[in-house]
């Protein structure tokens, strides 16, 4: 007698099946973009040539930190001088990256091409919606500064005094306070 398979294995393996989830082909072709069909996951040989100095120096401070226990990601939050979102631009030219850099991917270009125009439309870019928000801060300020003075009336008609809003609310009764529950 033959083994049997776990229930879904042969649905699985059987092309006139329908897929047990939706999203099964499409979890599929990433797959079969993104790995190779034998991955190889030893350590690739070393490039040819020497390191740059420049390089080689950062990195060594970048590891005798880590050895001192300062985080990176920590440093950076604690950081209050980060916290200004106009510094995104001149910390990614500091870096070498420009906007579409964080775009970037494995894929074949006719699949994603993070540097085409087609694909990120020039309103959608960073730049351009910071453009549209300054214009939209400028046009709610321009509203605030447009409102004229304020201008206080007297109220009209005449005037009550205290005492008889204490009695119309309950308060006293007949020139006596009414006792607190406290």
């Amino acid at each position: 007698m033959e083994p049997q398979s776990p229930q879904g294995a042969s649905s699985q393996n059987d092309p006139e099946q329908p897929p047990s989830s939706p999203y099964t082909a499409s979890r599929a072709l990433l797959r079969n973009l993104t790995l190779p069909p034998v991955p190889n996951f030893d350590i690739p040989p070393s490039p040819p040539g020497s390191p740059n100095a420049g390089l080689e120096a950062k990195f060594a401070q970048f590891l005798d930190l880590k050895r001192k226990g300062v985080h990176f990601n920590a440093k950076l939050a604690q950081s209050a001088a980060l916290r200004n979102p106009s510094l995104t631009d001149k910390l990614m030219t500091f870096v070498d990256l420009d906007g579409r850099a964080g775009y970037a991917t494995t894929l074949p270009t006719d699949l994603w091409d993070p540097t085409s125009e087609e694909t990120l439309p020039v309103w959608a870019t960073r730049g351009a919606l910071r453009q549209s928000q300054e214009k939209v801060r400028a046009d709610r300020a321009g509203l605030r500064k447009g409102g004229g003075p304020v201008e206080f009336v007297p109220a009209s008609g005449e005037v009550v005094p205290s005492a008889g809003i204490a009695e119309q609310g309950g308060l006293s009764r007949a020139g006596k306070r009414k006792a607190s529950g406290w």
